[in-house]
């Protein structure tokens, strides 16, 4: 029902028997395990970025994990006349994936600044933001780590930019806190 929706249910396992068998053919008959009325796919058959990015991330592992994260989830890959629960799987998968990787970006900026390496913090934290470019907060953090690192100029520079981004996409101005930081960054006797 979730790839053939228009389809009865006798008709719906018939186009799904037909697939699985193409894919067999194409992929190998150890692929693919049923039982029963569930198909599943052998562990280690096929390789998943999407799968690799997400235990790399439970391992321990936060900057090999973000190498691998290389855009949205199935971007570009479309299916007609799916169920919509099918869609709503890719865009919730999408936004957990989006989610991790920005968080990865974060906790991997951290320990580079923490290593005494500025550039590649800096470098990271731009990373995340670009990931969740509606979170403003993680634009306050990356105007923080500018100024922490004694690059005032860029933390200036990075509330100018949200700031035109809010302005541009949302008709918005940025939060209270946002802006008494900028105020803040800017009047401090910390020389640019």
């Amino acid at each position: 029902a979730l790839f053939w929706p228009e389809l009865g249910d006798d008709e719906g396992r018939r186009a799904l028997r037909q697939g699985l068998h193409y894919l067999r053919r194409v992929l190998g008959p150890d692929v693919f395990l049923t039982e029963g009325d569930e198909v599943r796919v052998r562990e280690g058959a096929l390789g998943c970025d999407a799968v690799d990015f997400e235990r790399m991330l439970d391992d321990g592992r936060p900057e090999q994990a973000l190498a691998l994260y290389r855009g949205e989830f199935l971007d570009g890959f479309h299916v007609g006349d799916v169920a919509s629960e099918y869609e709503e799987w890719v865009e919730r998968t999408r936004s957990r994936l989006r989610r991790r990787a920005a968080s990865a970006a974060w906790s991997s900026a951290d320990a580079a600044e923490a290593g005494g390496n500025s550039p590649r913090a800096l470098e990271l934290a731009r990373r995340a933001c670009e990931l969740e470019p509606d979170q403003e907060g993680g634009g306050r953090r990356l105007m923080t780590l500018h100024e922490r690192v004694g690059d005032r100029a860029g933390a200036l520079r990075a509330y100018d930019e949200l700031a035109a981004r809010l302005e541009r996409e949302f008709d918005a101005r940025p939060a209270p806190e946002t802006s008494a930081l900028a105020e803040s960054i800017r009047t401090s006797n910390r020389s640019a």
